[in-house]
């Protein structure tokens, strides 16, 4: 038999492949591990978190992390959400020294939750997301954990899964070497949560 009678067979087969893989249901493994609704443009990956989990998860919460950078004193940064609406959130953000006292305060700033949300959305031919677990000082958090490179940038998020906004850790190196952090030192809806379990 010719190569030219042998094609048809062979379609058939790939037909009858194609469809079987369709029709029984077989689910082929998503590119990402978060949702690819939570995608807000073209040519950027998914966020980690909806702007509707945003919503929920940061209802009168105060959050707090310590602040490194390279060439200057630790800090804090503290953000308090307050007067929540189903579009978005004032909030107080605060800065102070290590010892507590206030060296800047942004009273009653405002940002949608899609606003919030668009912060993790980064160009996806930049962008690795995989999965993993973090330990900082209120505990062990498992993530998506974003790596968003560019050029010698790389820029590395922490979200905790449980914790929908802002990520517990992030760290930005230039050249390989570490020259900024953000880590998680509270946030008040772990208290709650704490609070609940202990009852």
């Amino acid at each position: 038999m010719d190569q030219k009678n042998k094609r048809p067979g062979f379609y058939k087969i790939l037909f009858f492949l194609l469809s079987f893989t369709f029709y029984s249901g077989i689910v082929l493994p998503a590119k990402y591990p978060v949702p690819e609704s939570n995608r807000m443009k073209k040519g950027h990956a998914p966020t980690p978190f909806s702007a509707e989990e945003i919503r929920a998860a940061c209802t009168t919460i105060t959050i707090k992390y310590l602040v490194e950078m390279k060439g200057r004193e630790d800090t804090y940064q503290i953000t308090e959400f307050i007067n929540i609406s189903e579009t978005g959130s004032y909030f107080n953000a605060i800065t102070t020294d290590k010892n507590g006292k206030v060296v800047k305060r942004r009273r009653k700033n405002y940002a949608k939750w899609t606003d919030l949300q668009a912060h993790a959305s980064f160009p996806e031919e930049h962008t690795t997301i995989t999965t993993d677990k973090i330990k900082l000082g209120p505990g062990e958090f498992e993530c998506f954990v974003y790596n968003v490179k560019t050029g010698n940038s790389l820029n590395k998020f922490y979200f905790a899964k449980e914790l929908p906004g802002p990520p517990v850790y992030y760290e930005k190196f230039l050249n390989g070497e570490s020259v900024f952090r953000m880590t998680l030192v509270s946030n008040s809806a772990l208290l709650r949560e704490q609070d609940k379990k202990g009852k």
